[in-house]
């Protein structure tokens, strides 16, 4: 999953959309039939939707590598070669850590409470909260889609727009021009990324939770279910704004709101472990809204001091230092290079 999560990046840097749903198609054809084989053969059912997942999962890889391959051209491959940026953009990892912690982490809350089963001896599950969160997360698809194929395209253009007229030595008065346009597409697609999204909310809220009513849900996970959809709409946003702030370079920013989120949404759901079944989710919908909050603020302020962002707050040299992960690429580079040195001398040989 985390590799096909990176293939999906590039497939929509190359705007290759059709081949992403043709893949997830195959993928879920895959899954289901090997399930269901795996299952007519004996195999324990929980294992057989596993191996089958799995199974669908690997189609979608195999698929999507393929039209990278054929898209991108072919060089020498050097699976490290992303070592040396680290040093240069360390806390990108913490952003990225502290938001798939906070995404996952009220869900480990629950896990490490007395509400948890155990499937299996190393299965945790926590069946009140866990299937009202899987059925909340399918609703926010809509967001995701909508962010990739309009927020994102007509956001980055406009930014392209932007600094191309200052790299191009454009006055003064068109380079805010350029920037009016920028912060008016921004807004505007956000404004309608929101929109749309909560009307898919509303309408999941409304209707999904009926039918789930009569697939097994009790009133309490239903009660859940409602509560997550709001918090997962939210979240969406949430990402999407900290994306946004990536653009402008704001890594502070992002990884405040990364830090937010993750604080709030946990500190929260421990909270709600000593209320009643009811209040399950309000945790990680209020540390979304508050995270949205605080997104909408530095937002603005970023769009308002764009220019001091842009002209005065670059450095003035290059830090020529190398840093730890640069001095371990040197390393297995060397150690390549002695490797590929002495196979030379025994093919001569």
């Amino acid at each position: 999953m985390l590799v096909i999560w990176v293939q999906m990046a590039y497939l929509s840097a190359i705007h290759q959309y059709s081949y992403e749903l043709l893949g997830f198609f195959a993928g879920s054809i895959v899954s289901l039939a090997g399930s269901a084989v795996l299952m007519k053969l004996g195999l324990d059912g929980l294992l057989s939707v596993m191996y089958g997942t799995a199974c669908g999962f690997l189609v979608m890889l195999c698929m999507f590598m393929t039209e990278l391959i054929a898209f991108f051209p072919m060089d020498r491959f050097d699976i490290f070669c992303f070592l040396p940026a680290l040093d240069h953009y360390r806390i990108l990892i913490l952003i990225g850590f502290l938001m798939a912690t906070g995404l996952y982490g009220h869900n480990f809350v629950f896990w490490f409470s007395g509400f948890a089963d155990h499937v299996f001896e190393t299965g945790v599950f926590c069946t009140k909260y866990d299937v009202p969160t899987f059925f909340a997360t399918l609703t926010i698809i809509p967001l995701l889609v909508r962010f990739v194929v309009s927020l994102e395209t007509s956001f980055s253009l406009k930014n392209k727009t932007y600094f191309d007229t200052i790299l191009a030595g454009g006055r003064f008065d068109d380079i805010m021009v350029a920037k009016n346009d920028l912060v008016n597409t921004l807004y505007r697609e956000l404004a309608r990324t929101m929109e749309s999204q909560l009307v898919f909310t509303m309408l999941a809220v409304i209707f999904v939770g009926n039918i789930l009513a009569f697939n097994g849900l009790d009133e309490a996970m239903l009660g859940i279910f409602r509560i997550l959809c709001f918090g997962y709409c939210i979240y969406g946003m949430v990402k999407s704004m900290t994306v946004i702030l990536l653009y402008f370079d704001d890594r502070r920013g992002a990884c405040i709101a990364a830090g937010l989120f993750t604080g709030t949404t946990v500190i929260l759901s421990v909270i709600t472990l000593f209320l009643p079944v009811s209040f399950w989710g309000i945790g990680f919908l209020a540390g979304n809204a508050v995270t949205f909050i605080w997104l909408i603020i530095r937002v603005r302020y970023m769009m308002e001091h764009l220019e001091y962002k842009v002209f005065c707050q670059q450095p003035l040299f290059v830090n020529g230092t190398v840093g730890l992960f640069e001095r371990l690429k040197h390393r297995i580079d060397a150690k390549e290079e002695a490797y590929r040195y002495r196979r030379k001398g025994h093919e001569k040989r």
